[in-house]
C-alpha cells in the first residue's frame, strides 16, 4: 500500500493516465496537422489571388475597346469622368443635428410653424387646401 492507495487501484489509475497521455498526444498531432493544412490553404489562396489579379489586367488590356465584355466576366467598368463614391467612413460628412438652425433642410419638431402642410393631421383648421372645416 502506497500512501493509503491499494496496488490494484494504483495500477488502474496508471493505465488511465496512459490513456490520457495518448489522447493528449493525438490531440496535439491533430492541432499541428490542422495548422499545417491552414498554412497550405492560405498559400493556395494567395497564389490564386495573385493569378486572378494578373488575369484581370490581361482582360482589361484585351478588352480595352469593348468594356462590355469585362462587365460580362464581373469586372466593373467606369466611364470617363465617373467619380467613385468613397467607402471610407472618415471621408463621409458628419450628420447634422436635426435642430441645427444653420441647416435649412431641418425643422425643429417643437416649433409649430415648421410642420409640413402635406402631412395628415398637421394642417391648421381654416388653412386653404384642407378638408377640415374651419371653426
Amino acid at each position: 500500500m502506497l500512501h493509503g492507495v491499494l496496488p490494484p487501484v494504483l495500477a488502474a489509475d496508471v493505465s488511465l493516465l496512459d490513456i490520457v497521455k495518448a489522447a493528449k498526444e493525438s490531440h496535439l498531432t491533430t492541432i499541428g496537422a490542422r495548422q499545417a493544412l491552414r498554412l497550405e490553404r492560405d498559400k493556395a489562396i494567395n497564389a490564386l489571388l495573385t493569378w486572378t489579379s494578373g488575369f484581370k489586367q490581361v482582360l482589361k488590356s484585351a478588352f480595352l475597346t469593348n468594356p462590355q465584355h469585362l462587365e460580362k466576366v464581373g469586372i466593373k467598368v467606369y466611364t470617363e469622368g465617373y467619380v467613385k463614391k468613397s467607402t471610407t467612413p472618415a471621408e463621409d460628412p458628419e450628420p447634422t443635428d436635426p435642430g441645427d438652425p444653420g441647416d435649412p433642410g431641418t425643422t425643429d419638431p417643437g416649433d409649430p410653424g415648421t410642420t409640413d402642410p402635406g402631412e395628415p393631421g398637421t394642417a391648421e383648421p381654416g388653412d386653404p387646401g384642407t378638408s377640415e372645416p374651419s371653426a
